[in-house]
């Protein structure tokens, strides 16, 4: 509920994500500022044990989502890109 804290563990692959960028928004608060890149309610960064942890301060959907950029050597890739997102309700 509104005023709990959410706690989500970043697993890659199989390996805790310590030190991995996630990010949350709620409806209503996402959005873009005027250079065009992403407005968040939440930026942090996981902890050693690739927990990621914030408040949960207003009520709605919310939705958590990370990006993992992995090199690779290919012809024609430089990077791997993981994304994960995470979509639940705040009462």
């Amino acid at each position: 509920g509104v005023g709990d804290a959410f706690a989500g563990r970043v697993l890659l692959p199989g390996e805790p994500g310590a030190g991995q960028g996630v990010y949350a928004c709620y409806d209503g608060h996402h959005g873009h500022d005027a250079e065009g890149n992403h407005r968040e309610a939440v930026s942090t960064r996981t902890d050693a044990e690739g927990v990621a942890r914030f408040d949960l301060g207003h009520a709605g959907r919310w939705y958590v989502r990370l990006i993992h950029m992995v090199e690779v050597d290919e012809d024609d890739a430089t990077h791997e890109s993981n994304w994960a997102t995470l979509t639940f309700q705040v009462r």
